[in-house]
Order: C-alpha cells, then structure tokens, then sequence
C-alpha cells in the first residue's frame, strides 16, 4: 500500500506589476529532479538523521510567463519512524508551500503539489526538500540510523507551463534568454552567406559566446546557409543568429548607418510573425573584420544595455593564458580558499555542509610521493559531544575526519592534510566538508543545546600543489571530456575541427562541438576554427561520414566501423596479472627511481582482444575514436563518426546531452544512440587500442626513469646501454694505465 499526499495548493496571483506582452504561444515542459543534479548523483537521494535537506536550483525560461507549476515526489522512509512526528516539507525560495507525515505503516508515499506564482523568480529557484524524522518521544539519537528517507529522483518531476513573453528590442536581455536554458537544450541558429575561411573562424567564436552564456546547460547550434529568394523569416524557425558583412545583408536586415572607425554592430530584434524569439545580427563593415566582431559580442556582457544597436570600435584582448578556470591551479604554487572564490562560512546544526572546488590540469604528472596539501584554518564551538567530527570529501569520497572533540572548543590554524596528487582527477575537483555536531548533555534524556553546534572554516585556509612535470599518456577520452585537452590546452598547436565539407548539417555539428568545448574550458577557445584540410595541424578533432574516412585510415586505426569492418572487443586476458607483488623488482626499481605513477600496479597488458570482422554499421548513432594522429606524432586525433551527415549532426547534439557522464569514464572509444531507449545504457565505452604515446615534457633524468619503470623492454635496453659504456670505459682506463706505467709490457 501507499500513501498518497495529493496537496493541491491554490496558486495566487502576482502583485500588481506591468503585465507582460505576451504572444500568445503556449509551452509546457516536465523535467525529472535528476535533471537538476550533479551527474554523479545517483537515482535515489538519501535524507538521514533527525533533520536533513537537500536543495535542486529550479529555472524558469526568461521568456516564460509562468502559469502553473507543479511538483511531484515520489518517496520511501523508514517503517521505524514516529508517525505523529515526522514529516517531509518543501518549500520554494524559503517559502513553504507543502508539508505531510512520513508514515511507518505505508512507507512508499508521493506528492503532488501546485507552487503558488507569488514565491518563484524570473531564474534560478531553489526548491528544497526538508524532512524531520524521530523514532521515539524522548532520549532519541539525532544521528539514528533508522532516521531516514529516500527520494527517487527519476520518478520525482516538476512541471512548468506558461505563455511565452514578447521578445523585447535590447542587449539587456541578450544573456537571460540565452541562458534560460536547463529544461532542454537550447537550440540556436546560426545563418550566414559565405563559407569563406573569415566567416566559419566567426561562427566558431560565435557559437561558443553563445554557449558560454547558456553556463554548462546543453547548447545546439544549427548552421543555415542563406537560400536566396527565400525571406529572412523563412529560413529557419525559431532565435536566429545572422553573421556575415554588410554587404551581405543590407537589404534584409535593418543595419544602423557605420559610424567613423567602427569594425561592425551587433543589433537585436524580435521576429517578424514570432515575437517569442528573436533574430541577432553580427555585422562586419568588412570580412576582414567579422573575427573581431565575433569576438566582441563572445566576450561582452549587457545586461544593462537597453539598446538594440551596439556599433563596435574595436577589441583589445591579453594574450590567452593556457587555463582559464577562475578555480584553475598550477603546479609549485600555494592558493587561499579565497583566491578559488570560496569565503569564511559557519556551518550549524547536526548537519551541515559546504564546498570549494579546485581545477586540476589534464597533463599534471604525479608520482607516488607527492602530496596536494590542505592547511586548513577554522574554529568550532564549546561543549560538543566527544564523537563530533568535521568529514571531508573528494568527489564524493571520504578522505579525512576532524575530530571537534576539545568540549572548550578551539580555533585552529595550519591543520595539514595530506592527499596523494594522483587521486585527483583532471578537471574540477570538489572538497566538501560535512560537519557531524551533537551537543554535549551528559545525559541521552537530557535536551541539547543546538545553539553551540557551530563550525567556521576561514577563506585563508590554503592548498598547496606541489612542483610537477607535464606530462600525460595517450590516447583517453576522459581527459577531452573532462578538461578538453589537448584542443582547448594546447592552444599554440592552433587545433582545429576538420570536415569533409561545409554543409549545413557538417557545420551545425561542428559548432556545437567547439560551443561545448568553450563550456568545458569556461572561456572561448579563439584558435578553434572549421577546415576541410587539416594536414598541417596535430590536433585534430574530424567529424566524418563512415564512407568518407579512406581505407588507409581505418587501416591504421584499432577500429573499422563500417561494411566489412572489424572492432577490437576487450576480454580479460589473465587475472593472475592483476596487481602488483610487494618484494617485485620491478616495485623496488620504481621505489629507487621514485617514479612510478601514483604507485600503481605494474603497466600490464591485462586484457587482450578478439577482433571480429562483420557488417558494424553506425545507423542511428555515432561513434568516437581517440589515437595518435597518423601524420603528426605525439599529435591527437578524435573521430566522430556515423553513418551520414544527419545523423552525424543528431548524434553531436546527443554527445552534448551525455557529456558530463563520459566524465566518469576512460578509454579511447565511446559510441552512443541518437536516443536513450528506457533501460537501456547512454553509452557504451572501452579502451581497445594497445599503442600508447605521451605528450608533454619531462626533464631527462625523469623520463628514463618513467620509461624504465614503465616499459620492460626500455629497461633492459638501458642496462644493456650502461653496461657496454661501462665496459668501454673500464677498457679505456687499463690501457691509460699500462701506458703510464708499464710502457714495455706489451698488451
């Protein structure tokens, strides 16, 4: 049996304010409340001990004037809870709006309930689940492990409907409707007039400005060549971005007249017959300036700007710095919490929590002894209970416990922690500290004071990274997925995403690759651009149709997808291999050279795989494919491939949407659906390829001891190698002797 809370809670209206224009359009979305978490939050939510929260930021589209929101919850608590007790509560932006009674008997409940119009925002909204939980009337444990209750976060939804605004002729409401976006993804149109080499660089830039105002949320981009006898409003549906010069479009958009040394303008305005969206213009007075143009309106925010028309001047920028993270940190240097923009924060409570995220670089090399080190700065309050305790996490996983066990309480400074460089993961990286707090009573049937349940971690506190190597193997998906290396690091290389040709289905996939790359980086990669010949540049990021990539490619690559094509499936070879002896000589080498790699298990070839030939076709999906470029060593070369340009173009709008899972995983291979049929996985991925290369640097001493330790047959070559100089060495100096000293001796 279940217990069915149905609240339907009567929306009121808003105060009385300036009505919206609205067009008349409708529209109405359902998302799951998995949607608005991390990518490694599992199904289920977990809300334990005698008070618990947890927080989803819920968006309204700018545009949207919201007519109904709904929300419903779908929960299992524990059947040792008190019934007259304990409840679940949600409120929305700190209002609460719905409240019920976890029930012991039926535990499996669900709610359905309307949230009034009066507490929502135009963007973000914070809707919070709150429960309170108790198993006895008195003398209970706060922290019981039968206090909980488990929220299933893919059968919980909210519904939003509403009418959609008129869009308003300004630049101040450029980035809210761009980045309105975390229902679905946004889909944008870029229309152009030219496939010249000025033209695709701009609409590279272009769509990553786009995407980089839309944050992390999913960004299409749609390309539309200019169809002539065709109208401005015919050409596509829905926001339009145009780009081009103006001779171009002076008779189809309304340009302002250039004033003296302007490069361009940027100009909105709605559309013609659909005033819910809007078409953008990026207008060069001349190509040779449309770059700069782009440029410009990628790196400019408005938000107070209430024109329709910017004309621009021109553009200074720095030169481009190889992170752009504002939590990036770099090798041999030492950071306050507050220069990764973290700031003094008290936690109260049983439970409470904060965070402080910090980017590590994809090729950061670590070796067994070295050590990322936290000193951290805080105090807490007096008279806690023995068993308080500060948790702190990496990821997710726990790490180190503070015991808060001085009932004086106490301020510390410089408490050090330790954490091996090679756990952390390339990317942002998240160091939660939860704090566990009970009030010393002296007795279980005494009440406790919360008032002293109080922990302060100070922004002064530092991380240290210590002095490292760049240096990395490849090929690894996880580290283009996770940091966009080596394209969005390695920017002197000039990477670039290659096609067969500059169609309109060829270009919409590849800007919607370099807009989510821009996402990744967290700032437009300006050398990105589109070519259709690539030979000169190691990097290379090439979307490609199966019957596109010749012969002598697939011939070279581990796998052939296509008719009569093969695949490499990975299969244990020997778990004996598995793992690593103690005493091995090859684990005292590495101890002696102190460079092994996170002193890891021995670089064993522990799986082998069985190629099989057969008909692998890519219908419906898309693949990629990570290896070192053919034509440039040490240069990277991922493939994207299916089975025709649409179905490419679909399959790089679905990447988009599963990319924060590829974070999760490794290997050189990854192949997915246009569409995630129910139960079935996102993606499948594996490690195939047997052929390794390195990129980056390492002083020499460094890297002979990372090659001997690494590779067997690079170890008995330099023995062998040391012991012939040796030889002709000892050789050298018998003869120097014998001459010198017994010069009629013959040899």
């Amino acid at each position: 049996m279940s217990q069915d809370m149905n609240q339907e809670v009567e929306m009121t209206s808003q105060p009385p304010q300036a009505a919206p224009e609205l067009t008349g359009e409708s529209w109405s979305q359902r998302a799951p409340l998995q949607r608005f978490v991390q990518a490694d939050q599992g199904r289920f939510l977990f809300l334990r001990q005698a008070r618990s929260t947890h927080s989803f930021f819920i968006p309204v589209p700018y545009r949207l004037d919201p007519t109904k929101m709904m929300v419903h919850l779908e929960f299992n608590n524990s059947n040792a809870l008190l019934a007259n007790r304990s409840q679940i509560m949600l409120r929305m932006n700190g209002g609460v709006f719905a409240q019920a009674h976890l029930d012991p008997i039926f535990p499996d409940g669900s709610m359905d309930v309307a949230v009034p119009l009066t507490l929502l925002n135009s963007s973000d909204n914070e809707l919070l689940i709150e429960v309170a939980q108790h198993y006895l009337m008195e003398c209970e444990d706060p922290g019981s492990p039968e206090l909980w209750t488990s929220v299933d976060l893919e059968k919980s939804y909210v519904d939003l409907s509403g009418a959609l605004k008129t869009v308003q002729s300004s630049f101040a409401e450029v980035d809210h409707i761009l980045g309105e976006s975390g229902w679905i993804p946004q889909t944008l149109t870029i229309l152009f007039a030219s496939d010249d080499a000025a033209h695709i660089h701009a609409g590279t830039v272009l769509s990553q400005g786009l995407a980089l105002r839309n944050k992390s949320q999913p960004t299409w981009i749609k390309a539309k060549r200019w169809t002539d006898g065709v109208s401005l409003e015919e050409q596509a549906s829905g926001d339009i971005i145009v780009i081009g010069t103006r001779d171009e479009w002076a008779d189809k958009l309304n340009l302002a007249a250039a004033k003296d040394g302007a490069i361009g303008q940027m100009l909105i305005q709605p559309r013609e017959g659909d005033a819910s969206h809007f078409v953008l213009g990026v207008v060069a007075e001349e190509s040779s300036k449309l770059f700069d143009l782009s440029k410009a309106f990628a790196w400019s925010s408005l938000p107070a700007n209430e024109q329709s028309v910017i004309q621009v001047f021109d553009i200074k920028m720095p030169e481009p710095t190889q992170y752009t993270s504002h939590v990036a940190v770099m090798e041999g240097h030492e950071y306050h919490l507050s220069h990764l923009g973290f700031k003094s924060t008290t936690l109260r409570g049983l439970v409470d929590q904060t965070h402080v995220d910090v980017w590590i670089p994809a090729d950061l090399f670590a070796t067994s002894h070295m050590n990322v080190e936290l000193k951290l700065h805080f105090s807490y309050g007096a008279a806690l209970r023995a068993d308080s305790v500060l948790n702190i996490f990496h990821n997710g996983k726990f790490i180190r416990g503070v015991s808060l066990a001085d009932e004086r309480g106490l301020t510390v400074e410089d408490y050090l922690i330790k954490i091996p460089l090679a756990s952390l993961s390339p990317g942002k990286n998240r160091f939660e500290f939860q704090s566990r707090m009970f009030a010393y009573t002296g007795s279980n049937c005494t009440t406790g004071n919360t008032e002293n349940l109080l922990f302060t971690l100070f922004d002064d506190s530092t991380i240290s990274i210590p002095n490292t190597n760049r240096f990395v193997e490849m090929p690894e998906i996880n580290l283009l997925t996770r940091t966009g290396f080596p394209y969005a690091d390695q920017l002197d290389s000039k990477p670039v995403i290659q096609v067969s040709a500059f169609s309109d289905a060829m270009l919409g996939a590849a800007w919607t690759f370099a807009a989510r790359m821009a996402q990744v980086r967290e700032a437009v990669v300006e050398p990105l651009t589109v070519v259709v010949d690539a030979s000169d540049r190691p990097n290379i990021i090439r979307l490609s149709t199966v019957r596109e990539v010749s012969e002598d490619f697939w011939a070279k690559a581990p796998v052939h997808l296509g008719e009569s094509g093969f695949i490499n499936h990975p299969t244990l070879a020997n778990p004996n291999i598995m793992g690593r002896k103690s005493d091995s000589w090859r684990h005292q080498m590495s101890q002696l050279l102190d460079a092994s790699v996170s002193d890891a298990p021995e670089y064993l070839k522990r799986s082998s795989v069985v190629r099989i030939s057969e008909d692998v076709t890519l219908f419906n999906s898309a693949a990629m494919m990570q290896l070192e470029n053919p034509e440039h060593a040490k240069g990277t070369l991922t493939l994207i491939v299916s089975d025709s340009e649409e179905s490419l173009e679909q399959g790089v709008h679905r990447l988009v949407e599963i990319w924060d899972q590829l974070g999760y995983v490794s290997g050189d291979l990854v192949v997915w659906g246009e569409a995630t049929k129910e139960g079935a996985p996102d993606f499948w991925s594996a490690h195939i390829d047997q052929h390794h290369y390195h990129v980056g640097t390492m002083p020499r001493w460094d890297r002979l001891s990372y090659y001997a330790i690494k590779y067997t047959g690079f170890l008995i070559a330099l023995l062998f190698g040391m012991f012939v100089v040796m030889a002709l060495i000892t050789r050298w100096v018998l003869i120097y002797y014998r001459r010198n000293e017994h010069p009629t001796i013959e040899p």
